[in-house]
């Protein structure tokens, strides 16, 4: 799916770009608008791009987000892993 694959490449340049590390993320909150298949396709995108290593992570199913035809927003907590 385009659209978490956008988000998820969005939040890496974010967080590579304050000197973070994929290793630094310590939890995921998922929200797909639309169907069942979205949640699936979002979250195949999303296991992909951790190498089926995904950190803690709720996939939620929503009815809007905040603009229009956005269907995946991807929130995330980010600190440096000691």
């Amino acid at each position: 799916m385009a659209q978490a694959r956008q988000c998820l490449d969005n939040l890496f340049t974010l967080i590579a770009h304050h000197g973070f590390s994929r290793d630094d993320i310590h939890q995921l909150t998922v929200y797909v608008v639309g169907p069942h298949r979205n949640l699936i396709d979002a979250w195949e995108e999303v296991a992909s791009c951790f190498d089926r290593n995904v950190p803690p992570a709720t996939l939620l199913g929503v009815t809007f987000l905040g603009y229009v035809d956005q269907v995946v927003e991807i929130d995330a907590v980010v600190e440096r892993a000691v």
